[in-house]
């Protein structure tokens, strides 16, 4: 009679939270934290941005004929606020190193 024995190892919620905690503690959280501050910021007063792009209208043989057309990519300014509340609280709840 053979039997198989299966070993399986799941962390206990100790070292699950010590491992969160060290992830939190981390000096890139803060660096991560500061950035989204700054992006947000960016985003609360540049709601948007235009660019021209080159598009081809007729392409029949060698007569080719282009127009330039701009394109907008624009965001709503309370995703901006958003960011900025994020990186604020992130800043707040991490803890320091020592």
């Amino acid at each position: 009679m053979a039997y198989n024995i299966e070993l399986q190892i799941i962390p206990s919620t100790k070292q699950i939270k010590r491992t969160m905690l060290y992830i939190i503690n981390k000096p890139t959280m803060k660096i991560f934290a500061i950035s989204l501050v700054v992006l947000g910021a960016v985003m609360l007063i540049w709601t948007g941005f235009t660019y021209t792009k080159k598009e081809k209208i007729i392409d029949a043989g060698p007569i080719q004929v282009s127009a330039d057309r701009q394109k907008s990519v624009n965001w709503p300014p309370y995703a901006g606020g958003i960011l900025v509340v994020a990186g604020v609280v992130i800043f707040a709840t991490t803890k320091k190193n020592g």
